[in-house]
């Protein structure tokens, strides 16, 4: 059996993955929904912290 942990970040990781790209799985409540259970089980995991995806410096978008 997977460890409970690891299956959670790997679900929010395609979730957020997926509405990134413009196709969401779940509701934005869904999501906000898992990622508090995340923060119970592993207060400290940088998962929680992460915010969106990385946009290089020379991406126009982040002149903005």
């Amino acid at each position: 059996m997977s460890d409970p942990i690891t299956e959670l970040k790997s679900r929010l990781t395609e979730y957020n993955t997926a509405y990134r790209k413009g196709a969401p799985l779940v509701s934005d409540a869904e999501y906000d929904r898992l990622q508090e259970e995340l923060k119970m089980l592993a207060p400290s995991d940088e998962l929680i912290n992460q915010v969106g995806v990385a946009i290089p410096d020379d991406d126009p978008r982040k002149q903005r």
